[in-house]
């Protein structure tokens, strides 16, 4: 789909659904950071740590390149 056509459907960067999956990127980041990452659970198991560090980093980059073709 073009980035003229994805606009017009309603979901390219510069629509309200772009802006909304920016945001829910945004919540996502967050709640992985603050209920994951530093959960006592998660930081005791080395393994489940880096997980949570490495889904917290992907959904970074995500929100990082919705950005950037959104802003």
């Amino acid at each position: 789909m073009g980035k003229l056509k994805e606009k017009l459907n309603g979901v390219g960067p510069g629509s309200y659904s772009c802006h909304e999956a920016l945001h829910m990127a945004a919540f996502i980041m967050n709640t992985i950071d603050q209920e994951l990452v530093d959960h006592p659970a998660i930081a005791a198991n080395e393994e489940w740590h880096v997980m949570a560090r490495t889904a917290a980093h992907k959904i970074s980059e995500l929100y990082q390149a919705i950005g950037r073709a959104h802003l």
